[in-house]
């Protein structure tokens, strides 16, 4: 499992100096979904190198729909953009 995740770059607060873990002009969050959102997302993907080629396939499977039979360096290459393209987007969203 990857590393521990920050609620936010920005470290959000309230009136009474509390750490929000939402944008209030969205609203508070309460619900089941939320919290199980929160919970599943609380980590970063891992970064060691199982990690990533564990991505990697995943998206040859699963993105591309591709089998070991159809896999050929074109599909790679896509499978590895797909793998950092999540990284990246994992780390903007907590700016």
């Amino acid at each position: 499992m990857g590393t521990r995740r920050r609620g936010s770059k920005f470290d959000l607060q309230d009136e009474t100096g509390n750490q929000e873990l939402f944008r209030p002009e969205f609203g508070q969050t309460t619900g089941k979904s939320e919290e199980k959102m929160w919970e599943l997302m609380k980590s970063y993907m891992g970064s060691d190198r199982k990690a990533i080629q564990r991505q990697i396939v995943n998206h040859v499977e699963y993105t591309l729909a591709r089998t070991r039979f159809n896999f050929d360096n074109f599909g790679a290459y896509q499978a590895a953009a797909y793998a950092v393209r999540d990284r990246l987007l994992e780390s903007w969203n907590d700016t």
